[in-house]
């Protein structure tokens, strides 16, 4: 699960986009190819996301959105305790645990934060990761969409706004939805069975063969 939040926090890029290598090193991609980055309009305060081969260079009211590392991924204590799916046998075995979430969520803070050396520093910034249930929630498609980065800019520096106090409210920071809803996982939100859902690192760390031990190829749940 934590390479999930790892990519989707990447599209927080600025100033150069990195790619993962050992933590202290940077890597910068080649200058002819272009990525994603989030740009927002300091004048209308809209946000796009679009491709690019040098954000920096982006033409006046848009600019490249910023944040300030080290980020901080919290847990907001939301969706199911547990979840199991249907294995080869016809019993039931867990793919997911909540108490595993906010370790899975440090570790993808720390593979983000030592791209630029600066994993063992206090944070600076702290996003919220939520299970959502609603489908409006993950556009365009609700049965497709795992997650959804939802960012607040500062219109006027383009810098992300996140959560610095527990009193923020939602359409107040920058976020991160995880998809709970049924046209994604094919049950209820408090249906502990499932047909489609998150698997914790921790049953790989475990086992590398979880899935190959438990599942069918078209019964299998998403690794992330």
């Amino acid at each position: 699960m934590k390479l999930t939040i790892f990519l989707i926090i990447m599209l927080f890029q600025f100033y150069t986009y990195i790619s993962l290598a050992q933590c202290g090193s940077t890597l910068n991609c080649p200058i002819d190819k272009k990525y994603n980055y989030i740009f927002c309009n300091s004048t209308t305060n809209q946000i796009m996301s679009k491709c690019s081969v040098n954000p920096n260079a982006e033409i006046e009211p848009w600019s490249v959105m910023k944040i300030t590392l080290p980020v901080c991924l919290n847990f907001y204590d939301s969706g199911p305790s547990r979840v199991e799916m249907q294995t080869m046998t016809g019993g039931y075995q867990d793919v997911f645990r909540k108490e595993y979430v906010q370790d899975e969520l440090n570790k993808a803070a720390f593979s983000w934060n030592c791209l630029c050396g600066k994993e063992n520093l206090p944070c600076s910034s702290k996003i919220n990761v939520y299970f959502m249930y609603r489908p409006q929630d993950f556009p365009p498609n609700p049965s497709s969409t795992v997650a959804r980065l939802s960012p607040v800019v500062s219109g006027n520096t383009c810098q992300s706004k996140v959560n610095k106090n527990c009193n923020d409210q939602l359409d107040q920071q920058t976020i991160i939805r995880i998809n709970n809803c049924k046209e994604f996982t094919g049950t209820d939100p408090s249906n502990s069975k499932k047909k489609k859902f998150f698997i914790n690192d921790k049953y790989f760390d475990d086992n590398p063969n979880y899935f190959e031990d438990n599942f069918y190829d078209d019964q299998r749940p998403i690794i992330y």
